[in-house]
């Protein structure tokens, strides 16, 4: 005898008791309830989760109500909803039968019964977010979902200066706020677990990758743990450093896969050794493969670190004399860079583009450049807007700049 025995027990005669004939009259007789109220007291289990069902049928409950009646009565690994679902119709339909033998049945067809091909259709119409608890189904649903191949659209940690730590995967978005500095390394650490679970997962991409610091954060050690907990290259087109130190810079780069990635963007703490660090990153093949490059900010060390990049842009608040000369040897020295945009906090007159690039007039809003040796030219645009000034630097072929409003062409 069972606590659950008792319980569906003590149900049955209340059944018989409250209001028998308008209630329960037209589905059964008070001698089969009392037959099923004397069987609940000494059935095992199977017995009885099939009695729970069948007073469910006679109660007139939908299948959720039984389901959620059993998981009060039994734990969640003893109901098997296709066994529940089976016996419910069985019931609903009118046999009554709790002895039926369900072996001389043909094994039910479940989903793993399905064409692999049919499988991977459905698998693919899921979120990339919504795929991870999937993997845990079953092995041979977890190697479908792992070959499949995934971009996700975003994964970024942000850690703001309003105490607030924020892990996004796929526009999913995790919070934690922290009310001091060690509650904040510790969120900082839940972030990057968060993250090195999901990125150890095999067949993803990512879009767009970003860390993002506020000044004064540290947490060095933090990331380290973090990058040794990589178990495989991240697949990253786009990436993006907010504020970090160019260690961290540096450690990233190294775990991502050198041929996938486009684009890097990093603004940067200072430190001690920044030109050494940076004379690795140059180095790397993640470095000398992108074809973009985004520094807001001035350029750090020698010309020749920018000389693998298609496109470069650069954001400067201030024009510094020592700028001037990297600019222009940049755009003399690199066989491959194919634009440089520019954008100045403040406006420029035409006059002073010219002589800051030491370009010859092509029109009111245009200047080009000779480019030695070569059929090339490059073509000056700029934009002014509200106290800034927008300068696209594009390396044009086969083209021979016009002498302005004249038609004519220039020796």
């Amino acid at each position: 005898m069972s606590f659950a025995g008792i319980r569906m027990f003590l149900n049955i005669l209340w059944m018989i008791c409250w209001k028998f004939e308008k209630n329960f009259g037209g589905r059964c007789t008070k001698r089969f309830l009392w037959s099923l109220a004397k069987r609940s007291l000494t059935a095992k289990k199977p017995l009885l989760i099939r009695i729970f069902i069948l007073v469910g049928v006679i109660r007139g409950q939908g299948i959720p109500a039984v389901y959620n009646t059993l998981k009060k009565a039994f734990k969640k690994d003893e109901i098997d909803y296709p066994d529940l679902d089976f016996w419910y119709y069985r019931f609903s339909s009118g046999d009554y039968d709790l002895d039926y033998d369900r072996s001389r049945d043909p094994k039910p067809l479940v989903f793993l019964d399905l064409n692999l091909e049919a499988a991977y259709l459905i698998f693919k119409e899921l979120q990339p977010q919504d795929r991870i608890p999937v993997r845990r189904v079953s092995k041979n649903i977890c190697v479908l979902i792992d070959s499949m191949r995934t971009f996700i659209d975003n994964v970024w940690l942000i850690v703001s200066l309003l105490n607030e730590t924020e892990t996004r995967f796929h526009w999913v978005s995790v919070k934690h706020v922290h009310d001091g500095p060690e509650s904040a390394r510790n969120d900082i650490k839940k972030a990057f677990d968060y993250l090195s679970f999901h990125l150890n997962l095999p067949g993803y991409g990512i879009e767009d990758f970003m860390l993002s610091f506020p000044l004064g954060v540290k947490c060095e050690d933090i990331f380290e743990e973090f990058i040794n907990s990589l178990r495989q290259p991240l697949h990253v087109r786009k990436l993006r450093f907010k504020l970090c130190t160019l260690t961290e810079i540096y450690l990233l780069l190294l775990n991502v896969k050198p041929i996938i990635l486009k684009e890097i963007q990093i603004s940067y703490q200072e430190g001690e050794n920044d030109m050494e660090i940076f004379d690795k990153i140059k180095l790397l093949e993640q470095w000398k493969l992108a074809n973009e490059l985004i520094l807001p900010g001035h350029l750090i060390g020698p010309v020749e670190h920018y000389c693998y990049f298609k496109k470069i842009t650069i954001e400067l608040r201030v024009l510094r004399l020592e700028d001037r000369h990297p600019i222009r040897q940049l755009l003399y020295e690199s066989r491959k860079i194919e634009h440089l945009r520019i954008i100045f906090h403040r406006r420029f007159t035409y006059k002073e583009l010219q002589e800051l690039f030491d370009a010859e007039e092509h029109g009111s809003r245009q200047m080009f450049i000779r480019i030695p040796a070569t059929q090339e030219h490059y073509l000056i645009t700029f934009l002014h807007s509200l106290l800034k000034t927008d300068i696209n630097i594009i390396r044009v072929k086969g083209w021979e700049p016009m002498r302005a409003h004249r038609g004519q062409r220039l020796p």
